[in-house]
């Protein structure tokens, strides 16, 4: 994985993989990923742990003069140079996909990143990949953790 993905992202990983080479395969995973969403749904986590980031290679005003490079936008934003990081959350608040601001943050996003992050070990694993989205209602690229039926 990356550098640039977030601590928050890297944890629940290790946290899964320790739990599938650890566990027997009678002990459900279920619960771990239930409980990752839930500190986002609850926003039980620290804002610098769910920052991408990247190094700048070169000065912003360096780049080419266009709007979608991310560093470029993000070093002239935050005022820094070369060698130095730029920090982004992902973003649903504009059409960029992204802010420097926590309060932009999109949990279903950041789901949906562990997610991708972790399908592939759990179907190694020998889990049933369809049977965990449903428990975690997968709809339309969207993850939600599952309310019991009496919730409305």
């Amino acid at each position: 994985m990356s550098r640039k993905y977030p601590t928050w992202i890297k944890q629940h990983i290790e946290k899964i993989a320790i739990h599938l080479i650890t566990k027997s395969n009678n002990v459900n995973v279920l619960p771990v990923i239930k409980q990752a969403f839930e500190d986002l749904d609850y926003g039980r986590f620290e804002a610098k742990d769910m920052q991408f980031t990247e190094q700048l290679d070169k000065n912003p005003n360096q780049y080419p003069n266009d709007k979608d490079i991310r560093v470029k936008v993000l070093g002239l934003e935050l005022g820094v140079s070369k060698g130095e990081l730029v920090y982004w959350y992902e973003s649903l608040a504009n059409k960029r996909g992204y802010s420097t601001k926590i309060k932009n943050l999109s949990v279903t996003k950041y789901k949906n990143i562990l997610w991708d992050k972790i399908q592939d070990m759990l179907e190694i694993a020998g889990y049933d990949i369809s049977a965990i989205e449903q428990e975690l209602i997968i709809d339309e690229n969207m993850i939600h953790t599952a309310k019991p039926p009496y919730i409305a």
